[in-house]
């Protein structure tokens, strides 16, 4: 590795996991392409009436501009956690810093995200809700399966040498 110390190499995986987080945090189902919660993927297939799609159009609507200022937010907070790790110099205040900033942006959307859905679920009549629940449960049920999986790679003898 000519050229490259150890750092430079880190700093390098360490932005293109964040590249791929970023990535997949696009793609991931609880965002949509105003930046929103994922009423989109939950509400899909449920069948709703005219009238609980208005309701649901007038909530988003009314937290529209939240939504795209946070997205906004955790975009540069993403871009200067981007150059920090990537710069010539490593500076683990200067990471620590821009990390918390993208912290704060992402706590922000995600309680403007929780907040939405708390408006949103009402709307929805028993039977929805269930379904939406159900939603939910299997999107856990996903992320645990991944937890045991990392977990068990944690826990074989081979993981130090991998």
């Amino acid at each position: 590795m000519r050229g490259f110390n150890r750092y430079s190499v880190l700093a390098v995986a360490l932005s293109l996991a964040m590249l791929l987080t970023g990535v997949l945090a696009e793609a991931h189902p609880f965002h949509d392409r105003s930046g929103g919660a994922m009423m989109g993927h939950l509400l899909r297939g449920l069948d709703l009436t005219a009238q609980q799609k208005q309701q649901i159009k007038g909530i988003m609507q009314q937290h529209r501009g939240d939504l795209l200022a946070g997205k906004v937010a955790v975009l540069r907070a993403r871009q200067n956690l981007m150059s920090v790790t990537t710069g010539s110099t490593f500076d683990t205040n200067a990471v620590q810093n821009a990390y918390g900033a993208l912290a704060t942006a992402q706590e922000n959307m995600t309680v403007l995200q929780a907040q939405i859905f708390s408006q949103v679920m009402p709307v929805l009549t028993p039977d929805q809700q269930s379904k939406v629940k159900d939603k939910i449960a299997k999107i856990n049920g996903r992320m645990q399966r991944t937890i045991d999986r990392l977990q068990s790679k944690l826990s074989s003898p081979s993981a130090g040498n991998q």
